[in-house]
């Protein structure tokens, strides 16, 4: 009797100790599974990042260029209306010399 209560006790030792292992082991799974899940979350917020970046750049340079590209505009509009006075002025002189020389000449 003695000899089957330690084999019962035994048996009941290798089952729990059975099913420790088991559960030790399952819960490495799931660690495991965690830790790939949160280094591909932490890839995704990489990615996410210089995405974000890129685009980012792609704007300032976008409007880096729209600014360029008005100033280039005003400063072609400002000599563009400095030519134009500048005609004004000696079309001016031209004919107050002509009206001049007219009322010379009279």
């Amino acid at each position: 009797r003695e000899a089957l209560a330690q084999q019962e006790a035994e048996a009941a030792r290798r089952a729990s100790a059975t099913a420790a292992l088991r559960l030790a082991k399952g819960l490495e799974r799931q660690q495991a599974k965690q830790h790939r899940r949160q280094a591909e979350q932490e890839r995704q917020r990489e990615q996410a990042a210089e995405r974000e970046l890129r685009e980012s750049r792609a704007r300032a340079e976008e409007e880096a260029w729209a600014i360029r590209v008005q100033a280039l505009a005003s400063a072609d509009a400002t000599r563009a209306k400095a030519r134009e006075e500048a005609r004004a002025a000696r079309a001016k002189m031209e004919a107050e010399a002509k009206l001049r020389a007219e009322e010379e000449a009279a």
